[in-house]
């Protein structure tokens, strides 16, 4: 049926209509969903020349993008190598790579950059579960970290209602991925380092939750921020939004260029002015924006005394990651938990929540 009615709309297409080039990467999804394998790489191969052509060859998301599709199709054939040679194109086409290293910063869209990481992460996963070879687990570790890194700046970023559901739709189950690769590294090498990345996994993915309320709250508590202030930091990302947006649709390259310095200019001055906020406003600085990393050894020396012990957990589907630390020793645990468990949790949640207890 999606076949038919794409064909239906190519009848009514303009001449270089912008649509053809996404139809194209809509027809090999549908194909690549159906099996044909061959109709699907037709129309990717075809879908990213298109775009090559029409962003002049430059790094732009519309081919990070079809490198993305790409990924996918060899992700759900097994071919792990080759999506994983697919997925470093798409990175290196989103604009974060610089000097064979990934800039979360640099990205044309955060928010595809963490899209292509966790990609990037289900196709070393999968390939460790039926290698088990640990190269694989050293290159998701390593894109653990960037992805907490992107995740940094996306939050500084986020300030709506449809922010939130990107993050309850889409960050959940990134997370999630990324503890389970930091357990299987970590039975395989009990490493400190290990253990530490998984325990700023598992609270930074209960930042989510402090955010939201966060933005649920009136920010001026905070410090007897000015309204003004407020004003002017929302003035900025949508300022750097705009400009983004413009970048993105324009195909001409004296455009772009005088687009990206303004772009670059814009960025110094939001940065200049989140450095006076925590100068002049730090506690809500703090709350919002700073994101230190969590350091076992520090956390120990900080909070446990005597035979205290902290545990921090995770829960997925299907399992439970359990974090204990103590003055003797640290345990990193999964542990199986059921749906019927899942419902119990739901339902302690929100009795516990009601107003009248």
């Amino acid at each position: 049926k999606a076949i038919e009615y794409l064909g239906a709309c190519e009848k009514i297409m303009l001449p270089n209509d912008a649509f053809y080039k996404k139809s194209l990467v809509l027809y090999g999804i549908i194909y690549s969903k159906q099996q044909k394998d061959s109709e699907a790489l037709e129309y990717y191969n075809a879908a990213l020349a298109a775009y090559q052509e029409y962003r002049q060859f430059r790094l732009h998301q519309d081919i990070a993008g079809v490198y993305g599709e790409f990924s996918k199709f060899y992700l759900n054939k097994g071919e792990y190598q080759k999506g994983l040679s697919h997925i470093d194109n798409a990175i290196k086409a989103s604009g974060a790579m610089v000097s064979d290293s990934i800039r979360p910063s640099k990205a044309f869209s955060k928010r595809q950059l963490l899209d292509l990481l966790d990609l990037k992460n289900q196709l070393c996963l999968s390939g460790f579960k039926k290698t088990q070879n640990p190269d694989y687990l050293k290159k998701a570790i390593a894109t653990n970290r960037t992805i907490l890194e992107t995740f940094r700046l996306l939050k500084m970023e986020f300030e709506s209602k449809l922010d939130k559901q990107f993050l309850s739709s889409t960050v959940y189950p990134v997370f999630n991925r990324m503890m389970e690769i930091t357990f299987e590294s970590y039975n395989l090498e009990p490493k400190k380092k290990l253990l530490d990345l998984a325990l700023n996994i598992s609270e930074k993915n209960k930042d989510i939750l402090l955010l939201e309320a966060i933005r649920d709250l009136n920010a001026t508590k905070f410090n007897n921020v000015p309204e003004s202030i407020l004003q002017r930091e929302v003035t900025y990302k949508n300022t750097i939004n705009t400009t983004e947006k413009r970048i993105f649709n324009s195909a001409n390259s004296d455009r772009l260029k005088a687009l990206n310095d303004t772009l670059f200019q814009q960025k110094d001055d939001y940065y200049k002015f989140l450095d006076s906020l925590a100068q002049n406003y730090p506690t809500y600085y703090n709350l919002k924006y700073d994101e230190p990393d969590i350091l076992i050894e520090q956390l120990k020396q900080e909070v446990l005394q005597g035979e205290a012990t902290l545990v921090s957990y995770t829960m997925t589907q299907g399992f439970l990651y359990i974090i204990a630390l103590s003055n003797s020793g640290e345990k990193f645990l999964r542990v199986p938990f059921s749906q019927e468990k899942t419902k119990d949790v739901e339902t302690f949640y929100s009795l516990i929540c009601k107003p009248s207890l």
